[in-house]
């Protein structure tokens, strides 16, 4: 991955760790570390939040690339909008 994708992963991840502390503090939810008194999430849990951040974009990216090799033809893409319209008009 590139550096800018390895840095928005990183600051991406670090937001929801902070926000993930702000919940806590106003007590939307609790940790069992937490249950004598509000502390920091562990730093452990902006790692995972890391991690499945690039989890994300590799299959995000993988799904793309299958997408891609996969040809449809016009008859079968108009159908299928055909289906989406009338469900979505049901």
């Amino acid at each position: 991955m590139g550096r800018a994708l390895d840095s928005s992963a990183v600051l991406t991840a670090g937001f929801i760790w902070l926000a993930e502390n702000i919940g806590t503090f106003a007590g939307a939810w609790m940790y069992p570390s937490q249950r004598a008194g509000w502390t920091l999430v562990s730093l452990s849990k902006l790692n995972a939040w890391f991690l499945l951040m690039i989890l994300s974009y590799t299959m995000v990216a993988a799904l793309n690339r299958v997408e891609a090799c996969v040809p449809v033809g016009n008859a079968e893409r108009s159908a299928g909008n055909a289906q989406a319209v009338t469900l979505a008009g049901a």
